[in-house]
């Protein structure tokens, strides 16, 4: 009975894994993001399913850019002027990857994907 239990939990675990869709960092767009973004902070998150990336500069007022998981633009958050595209509000699971230390919203350093300083 065991063998069967076994062979059945394999099969699962390897098709249902291969049936998943792939979520996984893409480390040159990090690096893309990390060269503009070096003195901000990076976050990653979802939306409608797909990986984005949201960072904003270590400025007052700055605001924040949305890029998808190619790293093309596809939403500007400007808060503080008015300017806030709908993926703004819709950008789900958002976990801080980078964050440049001393900063503005006197927070401590993150390097998750250790990103050169």
């Amino acid at each position: 009975m065991k063998p069967r239990y076994s062979l059945f939990l394999f099969f699962l675990l390897a098709f249902g894994s291969a049936c998943r869709k792939d979520h996984a960092v893409n480390r040159m767009v990090l690096l893309k993001l990390h060269r503009e973004y070096r003195s901000g902070e990076i976050s990653t998150g979802f939306w409608q399913g797909n990986r984005v990336y949201v960072c904003a500069l270590n400025a007052y007022d700055a605001g924040s850019t949305v890029y998808n998981e190619k790293g093309s633009e596809i939403g500007s958050c400007n808060y503080a002027w008015g300017s806030v595209d709908p993926v703004c509000e819709q950008v789900s699971g958002a976990e801080v990857i980078y964050r440049v230390y001393p900063n503005i919203w006197g927070k401590p350093r993150v390097n998750r994907y250790r990103l050169p300083q």
